[in-house]
């Protein structure tokens, strides 16, 4: 671990700002303050900053990190799509702010592969007898690296071109627009040009910092119109840009060090996670966004230490309105970008449990991290090319290569855990090798789960964002998406860029009056939307249940995902053991044979894998106390793992049940099975078990009976009910898998004829 210096200042060197422009109604050579404008709102905009400079203790300023020996700086080992058009974008227009080109999103990396052997040829013998004396990476948690401490987890400034001269201009002290001086002063930023003032230099001078948004008189004039002249700084200065400058232009990068780690040539290397500016995206630069803000992207980077300028400051939201005094380095960042799908994601809605969990402690681990693979472990990976996969490809290429895409949807149902969803996303994730090279053109996606909607209506504003990055009200974000599909408007840069929505349990939008489904459905047939809609849900007949105007916008285009045989959910296990002899043929052909007997579930089948591996390891630990012997999962453990799921607490509370609880349960499953839904009302449950006692010779026990049977199944947490005095509009669900309702139930001796319900 290196030695870590004392922490330099944490106050952020100021820099200097853009010279102030000035304006009149007649001669542009006449150079008049503008008045101070008022506050415009006492309630501060969305995310809106103040950002001031307090007057500085009599300590002597630190010293400028720009003094930095240029020397040691290398050429950068990584470049970039936008580095030709970077220089582009340094002119300032007198009425606007700079303009930029359409960058991409930042590509700093080449492959591992291709790095390695370029770095062991120009670095010749010396790297190559570090490689055979087997010397490793060492991997550090914070450096002292050029005169600067950098640790895993901060935000810095990085390179953007190769040997460029205009990096090394790095201004230590923040300049007055007016006065072009420093000075203690208290300091005033405008919240549109982002320019720093002197409270006495404005005109008329201001005693204190007002609430709310400030606006200067230059933006003002600018706004109504009048002729806007910027001014030449004092004869003999020279205008030097800052970072936050040179980055807010594309000139520079925004990254987060995620690792650290000294190579075996010697050379200090991280990992960089890249952030990007709002007109680096798909959208643009909209009016929500405010000009200190940025977007983390999914894209990570190795770069060398060399390309690192200094330290900035990029925070949350709430973060972010109490960094009053923050300096010139501070950002706002609420949404991660998808590059690969230009689609936005609120950070605090990203579970990152996982990778924050995931703690380093050694070189292998973190070489494994490195290697391993995306997918979560609920993932059920099966490789095999199927007939379902093929027909959703097919339609997603015929939809995105057509020049307009009207009424493009495609209807997958299914029963649970037979991979619907996992199928959508293992074809998106290869097309997107073809769009990268270039076969397919780009395109949008964005995946959307019913269950994660507080309502229906809700899946409005979820849309809205996703292609936005700005969360509105979801009668507002339904008026935009109307104007932005049935008119046209509301468009990015990327106007013919395709949108592919992913809707998991479309089942779950059905409302009374049907209307969210068919807005949703009704955009595809417009002529400018080029929308394509993939809809996932349980139910088979879920078209015909919807009324006609909507079930013919559906199409007639539908996949069916049929439950998986033994033979399927062998493969699957085996395919997820990745080579690991682990498990006996036997047990894993036992456990297939189980969950392909009752269900199909995939899921199910992985769990009961799971769990027997557990129980085998500690049997195995409690046999060989002092080292674990290497033996195979077999037959019993696996045996034990399904008596443990399916004789679990609430599995004995079914069996053990009243004749009519049992009954209740199967015409729950068959309520739920019938219609597609996940709960039902206590009136239309009560009409099936009507039904289901009558063909069967049963007496129906009446429905306040029936009720005190539901009321207890819920105090014993078998069903979730709606708490509530709503009697026959109570809704119902079941608390636990139908799976386990239909295993208590299926060998009743008393009900024999249970089974075929469930």
């Amino acid at each position: 671990m290196a030695e870590t210096p004392s922490r330099r200042s944490q106050r952020t060197p100021k820099k200097q700002k853009v010279p102030p422009p000035s304006f009149s109604d007649s001669s542009p050579s006449c150079h008049v303050l503008p008045p101070t404008p008022q506050t415009l709102d006492p309630s501060p905009r969305r995310r809106s900053l103040r950002l001031t400079s307090t007057p500085q203790a009599s300590t002597p300023p630190p010293a400028a990190t720009s003094t930095r020996n240029s020397s040691r700086r290398k050429s950068l080992k990584f470049a970039s799509q936008n580095a030709g058009n970077s220089s582009n974008q340094k002119q300032t227009c007198a009425n606007s702010t700079p303009t930029l080109p359409s960058p991409a999103s930042p590509e700093p990396v080449q492959s591992r592969r291709k790095r390695k052997l370029t770095e062991l040829e120009k670095s010749g013998s010396e790297k190559t007898r570090a490689l055979k004396t087997g010397r490793k990476k060492v991997y550090y948690k914070k450096v002292v690296y050029d005169g600067g401490e950098f640790a895993v987890g901060d935000d810095v400034y990085v390179k953007r071109r190769e040997d460029a001269s205009s990096d090394d201009e790095d201004p230590e002290v923040e300049e007055c627009k007016v006065c072009f001086m420093a000075g203690r002063a208290v300091m005033i930023e405008c919240d549109d040009c982002l320019g720093g003032f002197h409270l006495k230099c404005l005109n008329p001078p201001l005693k204190e910092v007002p609430e709310g948004d400030w606006i200067c008189g230059f933006c003002e004039a600018t706004k109504l119109g009048k002729t806007v002249q910027l001014p030449v700084p004092p004869k003999g200065k020279k205008r030097a840009r800052t970072a936050r400058e040179k980055m807010l232009a594309s000139d520079l990068y925004a990254a987060r060090i995620e690792s650290i780690w000294k190579d075996v040539d010697g050379t200090y290397r991280f990992k960089a996670h890249w952030y990007i500016i709002p007109e680096e995206t798909a959208a643009g630069r909209q009016p929500h966004n405010l000009r200190r803000e940025l977007y983390r992207t999914n894209d990570f980077a190795d770069a060398e230490m060399e390309s690192i300028i200094r330290h900035c400051y990029i925070l949350t939201p709430k973060e972010f309105s109490k960094a009053n005094n923050g300096g010139d380095d501070v950002f706002l960042c609420e949404y991660e970008y998808d590059i690969h799908w230009h689609s936005f994601k609120r950070i605090a809605d990203i579970d990152d449990g996982e990778e924050d969990c995931e703690e380093v402690e050694s070189d292998r681990e973190w070489n494994s991290a490195e290697g391993s693979g995306s997918d979560s472990e609920d993932d059920v990976e099966y490789e095999e090319e199927n007939k379902e996969m093929e027909e959703i490809t097919a339609f997603i290429k015929g939809s995105i290569c057509e020049y307009q895409c009207l009424g493009k949807c495609l209807y997958i149902h299914g029963v649970p855990g037979t991979g619907k969803t996992m199928s959508v996303l293992s074809v998106m994730r290869n097309l997107k090798s073809e769009v990268d090279a270039g076969s397919i053109k780009p395109y949008c996606f964005v995946e959307i789960n019913g269950l994660k909607l507080a309502s229906p209506e809700h899946i409005y504003s979820v849309i809205y964002e996703a292609l936005n990055g700005h969360r509105v009200g979801w009668k507002k974000a339904l008026k935009l998406l109307n104007e932005r599909f049935s008119n046209g408007t509301e468009r990015g840069k990327e106007d013919n860029r395709p949108c592919i929505l992913l809707i998991d349990e479309l089942d779950l939008l059905v409302t009374r009056n049907q209307s969210v489904l068919y807005n949703i459905l009704d955009w595809p047939t417009k002529p400018h939307s080029r929308l394509i809609i993939i809809g996932i849900a349980n139910t088979m007949d879920l078209p015909e249940k919807l009324l006609p105007r909507i079930s013919s916008r559906m199409g007639i285009q539908r996949l069916c995902f049929g439950p998986y045989n033994y033979q399927q959910l062998q493969e699957i296990i085996s395919t997820r053991l990745n080579g690991i002899n682990a498990f006996e043929k036997p047990a894993i052909e036992f456990a297939s044979r189980k969950v392909a007997a009752v269900s199909g579930d995939a899921r199910r089948a992985l769990e009961i894998c799971r769990r027997a591996a557990e129980l085998a390891d500690y049997r195995v630990k409690k046999v060989h106390s002092s080292a674990a012997g290497k033996e195979l999962v077999g037959m019993a453990d696996v045996e034990a793992a399904i008596h443990e799921m399916f004789q679990a607490p609430h599995i004995q509370v079914m069996r053990s049940s009243s004749r009519f609880s049992k009954i209740f349960l199967a015409a729950m499953v068959y309520e739920l099975h019938k219609t597609g839904m996940s709960e039902t009302t206590f009136e239309k449950l009560a009409m099936t078990v009507s039904c289901l006692c009558t063909s069967n010779g049963e007496k129906f026990p009446g429905w306040d009976s029936l009720l005190k049977v539901g009321c207890m199944l819920g105090e014993c947490r078998v069903l979730l009910c709606e708490p509530g005095v709503k009697h026959k509009l109570q809704k119902l669900q079941l608390n636990f898998p139908s799976d386990d309702v239909a295993f208590a139930l299926k060998e009743s001796k008393d009900l024999p004829w249970l089974a075929k319900y469930l």
